[in-house]
């Protein structure tokens, strides 16, 4: 649900960021080997500061709930 609150709007539910968000803001497939191959600190941290026009989820969410997003992401 987390996931689906804070990142589905860009990246999509499937995690292949093809929403008219996602287009737009030229978001990043979190499915692909690139994004899977990255560790999950490194996904927490771009979760945590944000990347590009993704802003930073640091001040909005625990990182106990940005490990759950990073948990989430690597099932995608």
């Amino acid at each position: 649900s987390l996931y689906n609150a804070n990142c589905a709007s860009c990246h999509g539910r499937d995690g292949q960021s093809n929403t008219t968000k996602g287009r737009e803001t030229d978001a990043d497939d979190l499915t692909t080997s690139k994004v899977q191959g990255m560790s999950a600190a490194k996904l927490a941290g771009i979760i945590k500061r944000g990347k590009g026009d993704m802003p930073g989820f640091g001040k909005k969410l625990t990182a106990a709930q940005i490990s759950q997003i990073v948990s989430h992401v690597k099932t995608l």
